[in-house]
């Protein structure tokens, strides 16, 4: 029997999360499937804190029928710490969790019961968030303009500009946007447009981790 779109689960962030991470793999190249059939069904929890919090994945990891669960959260300042997190909620489950987050991504898997996976945005190694990772996938065309968007935001907030700076690369990205044609498009609809580019080569260390833990075959990635 063909595992279903029910035995492939992801949990993420919140909803910025579930739109956009579709469409990044879609093009990167695997179908994603139709809206009420999709390849992985994704759940969006609002923030992180609810995600991580004790006995959400857990429960997730019980659920009957369950292939691969995955779980994509930001480091935000501290990947250590937020590795952390994910490891205190997955360590009574497999024997094999390791020390410190793997560079390419986490997967784990045991005799009975699902794979588990965990992506820590953006690299797994460095700070930042989702929007850390879409920088690296804007086209390489116009750099200078990508270094005025840095140069712009760090302005803004000498200046004044309120947001955190743990907030600066969610700021970087929506400037940038801002300059394109159509400007202010929202982050999923730039990888639809082909504003950023999912197909990246800066996105295949994920897309390889995405394939890897829901058995997404090669075939199966080529339609």
């Amino acid at each position: 029997m063909s595992v279903t779109a029910a035995t492939r689960v992801l949990l993420v962030e919140g909803e910025e999360d579930k739109r956009v991470l579709p469409w990044l793999i879609e093009k990167a190249g695997v179908p994603w499937g139709p809206k009420d059939a999709p390849v992985v069904k994704i759940v969006p929890y609002d923030g992180v804190e609810n995600l991580l919090c004790a006995g959400e994945i857990e429960t997730h990891l019980k659920t009957s029928g369950l292939s691969a669960l995955g779980v994509i959260v930001d480091a935000d300042h501290d990947v250590a710490a937020r590795w952390q997190s994910i490891s205190a909620r997955i360590s009574a489950h497999y024997t094999n969790v390791p020390a410190q987050m793997p560079a390419s991504g986490l997967i784990l898997k045991r005799q009975t019961g699902p794979a588990f996976g965990a992506w820590i945005m953006p690299d797994n190694c460095n700070r930042g968030m989702l929007e850390t990772f879409l920088l690296f996938l804007r086209p390489n065309e116009n750099l200078a303009l990508h270094a005025l968007s840095a140069s712009v935001i760090d302005q803004a907030k000498q200046a004044g500009a309120s947001f955190s700076q743990q907030h600066r690369d969610k700021a970087q990205i929506h400037s940038w946007l801002a300059w394109q044609d159509p400007p202010g498009a929202q982050m999923h609809n730039a990888i639809m447009q082909g504003m950023l580019n999912g197909a990246s080569p800066n996105a295949a260390a994920f897309v390889n981790w995405f394939c890897s833990l829901y058995g997404l075959s090669k075939a199966e990635k080529q339609g």
